[in-house]
């Protein structure tokens, strides 16, 4: 496949250390990849790879950028997680997953309900497409 990147399995590592079982799940997967050709497709991003539709890419973006803004501004806060998620109006589970950058559990609106809550200010710009 020459210069192309091919991800056989994705994991959350939280320490240096690969686990075997992930290493014994990856190689499994190339040798089961090797033998199967696949259609080359080439995304602008990764939302543009995941999503079905151009709109589902286009909320998943703004989505994403929404989740990062509020993260900063709370960890900079330099309070508990029980303190912060008050002040958001939000429970402190809930603010865990904010934390943790768990896209799928927000939508839109709650991003930037959370992002108003958070001080900051919200300005969306629209452009006509390429």
């Amino acid at each position: 496949m020459g210069d192309s990147v091919v991800v056989l399995h994705a994991v959350l590592k939280k320490t240096q250390q690969t686990a075997q079982k992930d290493i014994d799940l990856a190689a499994s997967r190339l040798r089961a990849w090797k033998g199967y050709v696949m259609e080359v497709q080439t995304f602008e991003d990764v939302f543009d790879a995941l999503a079905k539709t151009p709109a589902e890419a286009a909320n998943m973006k703004a989505r994403a950028d929404l989740l990062s803004l509020p993260v900063g501004r709370i960890k900079s806060w330099d309070m508990t997680q029980e303190a912060a998620a008050t002040k958001l109006g939000i429970t402190r589970p809930r603010l865990n997953d904010l934390l943790r950058g768990k896209l799928g559990k927000f939508s839109l609106d709650a991003l930037v309900n959370l992002a108003t809550a958070a001080g900051l200010v919200l300005e969306i710009r629209v452009a006509t497409a390429a």
